[in-house]
């Protein structure tokens, strides 16, 4: 990380159950965020606790830290990542062509308070065998790394780092280690910072009726995960929150972190 973070042990706290209730049903009512993604038409980016137009299912695998919900503090400055692009080829909607899986990093988007505002940067998978690397500055819309491609089965690397904390500088590092082909960038966001996570998504399809179909994956995993704090706010409290996508009202991944290391299993194999 760079300097202005410190790695450090981070204090936990007990949820705080019905402020959390609170603000989730406050959310439900006020978002129903969607973020394009590709030219398929399909959106990502809705986690697994909103429910969207009454939808009992979710989309959201993974995990993550967030500030106190009631008391939240622009504590994360920034989060590195590696993983494995999981193929797309079992994953399906009602239209056989449209098919995406998304894995990223992001800073905000999943605590209650920020739900509108994160920073993300990822690999997308179609069906048609096409991957990218890409950012997403929200609400504005992704955008494609183009110097270089990926694929399924590589392993990538990707950082998001606070660089100026007073101007809202911010560092985005992109690397395919299998390709040894790599993407950099310098973005200016202003940022909640409220909390940090590793996702694997499934989309919304296009008319936000439902989710897109979820092909047997077998198992994923996220590794070399680290977190960037701001001095000033590290003895904040701050939550571990895992999420798992469900299907058809059945829970189908298992999220665990073990350290540094964050495996997502299909539990339907």
């Amino acid at each position: 990380m760079s300097s202005g973070k410190h790695r450090a042990e981070l204090k936990q706290k007990p949820d705080n159950v019905e402020a959390e209730q609170k603000l989730l049903l406050r959310r439900e009512k006020k978002y129903a965020r969607v973020v394009l993604i590709g030219a398929l038409g399909l959106f990502l980016g809705v986690p697994r606790n909103v429910a969207v137009n009454n939808m009992p299912d979710s989309n959201w695998a993974g995990s993550g830290k967030s500030t106190d919900i009631a008391n939240p503090k622009p504590l994360f400055t920034g989060i590195k990542a590696s993983w494995i692009i999981t193929s797309p080829n079992q994953s399906y909607t009602r239209n056989p062509d449209d098919k995406t899986i998304g894995q990223w990093i992001g800073i905000g988007g999943s605590n209650p308070n920020d739900v509108e505002n994160l920073i993300q940067v990822g690999t997308d998978c179609h069906g048609n065998g096409v991957c990218k690397g890409f950012y997403e500055l929200l609400p504005g819309p992704p955008m494609e790394f183009k110097t270089f491609s990926v694929s399924p089965g590589d392993i990538v690397s990707v950082e998001i780092n606070k660089v100026d904390l007073a101007k809202d500088l911010w560092h985005i590092k992109f690397e395919d280690k299998t390709s040894k082909l790599r993407g950099n960038t310098d973005l200016q966001y202003s940022s909640t910072q409220y909390s940090a996570e590793c996702i694997f998504e499934r989309p919304l399809e296009d008319d936000r009726s439902s989710y897109s179909r979820l092909g047997s994956f077998g198992a994923t995993k996220f590794f070399d995960i680290s977190y960037g704090v701001d001095q000033k706010y590290q003895a904040s409290p701050v939550r571990d929150v895992t999420y798992d996508i469900v299907q058809d009202g059945t829970v189908i991944t298992r999220s665990t972190l073990k350290g540094s290391e964050l495996d997502i299993k299909d539990l339907r194999r």
